[in-house]
């Protein structure tokens, strides 16, 4: 496009550059609006109860207050995305953090405290998980383990597949 009339070019001009500051003065806005978290829930309250029609467990309540502490500004779903794997198989991590710059956490939860683990459960978990690492390496993936002694031992895996 031409403009043959100097002072509509430089118009125009001004128009764009304010257009342009704008726009960086709201993404700055942004960056700094914190995102809401819900709050601390105690055991045998349901979050999702009303959505999923499902309760989280004493391990998971647990997990989930830490999740909240260690990421402030992050939005945390409880069971928030489903993943088909082999076959007509479905996953569903405990939990998805949405972190900065379209980052997305995905974090399993299981317990080792009363009876060790339901056998069952913990190795089906676990090889749903382990088969989603290698299918969706563009998310980072988290297992978290509570030992019979109370502490947690947490095994992060980057986007690549790889242990952090």
């Amino acid at each position: 496009m031409r403009i043959k009339d100097e002072a509509a070019y430089q118009e125009l001009r001004k128009r764009v550059r304010a257009n342009i500051e704008r726009l960086k003065e709201s993404r700055a806005e942004a960056a700094a609006c914190p995102v809401e978290t819900a709050p601390p829930i105690k055991a045998g309250e349901s979050i999702v109860k009303k959505t999923f029609g499902a309760q989280m467990t004493k391990t998971e309540v647990e997990a989930y207050n830490m999740l909240a502490l260690e990421y402030p500004h992050c939005r945390i779903t409880p069971w928030g995305m489903k993943f088909r794997i082999a076959g007509k198989h479905m996953y569903s991590p405990d939990f998805v953090i949405s972190l900065p710059e379209n980052v997305t956490m995905l974090v399993e939860v299981k317990s080792r405290v009363k009876t060790g683990f339901r056998q069952n459960s913990y190795q089906r978990a676990k090889l749903a998980f382990d088969a989603c690492i290698e299918a969706w390496p563009q998310f980072i993936w988290q297992f978290r383990e509570k030992q019979k002694d109370g502490q947690w031992e947490i095994k992060t895996f980057d986007n690549r597949g790889g242990l952090l």
